[in-house]
């Protein structure tokens, strides 16, 4: 019985440590490399370079922003992933500054 009543406490715990996370932003959905990247390769603009690839690169990039720069990058990709166009994606990415 011990066990059992164990069992569902850890189950319950983990249940609420899922929901915590959730509504703090611990499952959040994929980062703005991770989004870039992947309309990037939907859109055939990698040009040999694997999604991954790209955004360790993305990511080696942003890591030398200040964290104005890195507000103003965010921004600007924010909108360029918003845009169902493959050239009008392409054209923001170009106009994005720094990485």
């Amino acid at each position: 019985m011990k066990k059992k009543l164990l069992a569902v406490a850890l189950v319950v715990m983990s249940s609420i440590a899922m929901v915590n996370l959730a509504a703090c932003g611990g499952d959040k959905a994929k980062s703005l490399s991770q989004q870039i990247c992947d309309k990037a390769s939907a859109c055939n603009l990698l040009s040999g370079v694997t999604v991954s690839e790209c955004v360790s690169t993305i990511n080696l990039c942003l890591n030398t922003l200040t964290a104005a720069q890195h507000a103003d990058w965010d921004t600007a990709i924010k909108g360029c992933v918003a845009l169902q166009a493959c050239a009008n994606f392409a054209t923001c990415y170009a106009s994005v500054p720094y990485c």
